[in-house]
């Protein structure tokens, strides 16, 4: 809950065009999604691995696609259309949606 929380937190922020710190971005998030055993470092290549080995396009390709860099763009719908039609990924046990982990990837490459 406490990612989801964060998530919808964050991505409130880059939705309305808000400038995001780096640590804010990617250190934060990638903390809250990851279990005790796991560093960022880890996570951020288990998001990787799990975005290449079902998507060909770049993160931000992605969300270019489905409109979701622009400001005021719809993020919560995205995310839970996606969850309803399994448009997901599994990473480390966690079921994510692909706008989440497209997400996740494009601020870590853009804000670090």
């Amino acid at each position: 809950m406490k990612r989801r929380q964060f998530l919808k937190t964050g991505l409130a922020f880059a939705a309305t065009g808000v400038a995001i710190k780096s640590a804010f971005a990617s250190d934060q998030f990638l903390m809250s999604m990851t279990n005790e055993h796991a560093s960022n470092d880890e996570m951020r290549l288990a998001l990787e691995q799990a975005w290449n080995a079902e998507e060909k396009e770049k993160p931000e390709v992605y969300l270019h696609d489905k409109n979701l860099l622009s400001k005021g763009a719809d993020i919560k719908s995205a995310v839970i259309d996606d969850l309803n039609s399994e448009n997901v990924l599994s990473v480390d046990g966690l079921i994510l949606s692909k706008t989440e982990v497209a997400f996740t990837l494009f601020l870590k490459s853009h804000l670090s």
